[in-house]
């Protein structure tokens, strides 16, 4: 028995016999234990055309036309059950580059008004971070592991904070921010 209940991947696809199968559930829904935030996720793939016959990948545009995204998704969750919702996957995010991005959020922006969305991006190799409205933000943390990026987010406030850290990706920078946590917590 497969296992896809591990990952998220809502736009791409493998041949498994003669079935088109996703490589796993198209979103998540969980809650936080902590803070008991209700989160929504999904993953995309940008519009890559390279893949070989026992994949594909379906465009943004196309996907969000489907019965699971239209019926299931925007059916089934809205600002009231949704808290936060982290898109990630390897989306570009730079400003000039991120169509796909922008024309996804206006998608999400008209269905959750009020949720927060959190994108996590990648394809450009740098690191960067955009606004994109009041209560969504999108981070691309670099490439090959050279970076770790980090984002918080402040419920506390009327307006939602974000704020973003990026960390090298090496012994000293994970041993000298470690060591600066532990300080703080003791």
């Amino acid at each position: 028995a497969k296992d896809n209940d591990k990952y998220v991947s809502s736009n791409v696809e493998f041949l498994d016999g003669n079935t088109w199968t996703s490589f796993g559930q198209k979103y998540k829904y969980f809650q936080t234990e902590v803070n008991k935030k209700n989160v929504l996720a999904v993953s995309f793939l940008f519009d890559f055309q390279r893949f070989n016959s026992l994949t594909r990948v379906t465009p943004i545009e196309k996907e969000v036309e489907k019965d699971w995204f239209k019926k299931e998704l925007l059916g089934n969750f809205d600002d009231d059950n949704v808290d936060v919702l982290i898109v990630f996957g390897h989306l570009i995010i730079q400003h000039g580059q991120n169509q796909e991005l922008l024309m996804l959020h206006d998608i999400l922006r008209k269905h959750f008004k009020n949720t927060v969305i959190q994108y996590f991006g990648g394809h450009t190799h740098v690191r960067d971070f955009v606004s994109i409205d009041n209560k969504a933000t999108a981070i691309q943390s670099g490439r090959f592991c050279e970076t770790l990026g980090f984002v918080s987010l402040n419920f506390d406030e009327a307006e939602p904070s974000f704020f973003r850290k990026y960390l090298d990706f090496t012994r000293q920078s994970f041993d000298y921010h470690l060591n600066n946590i532990n300080a703080k917590t003791i």
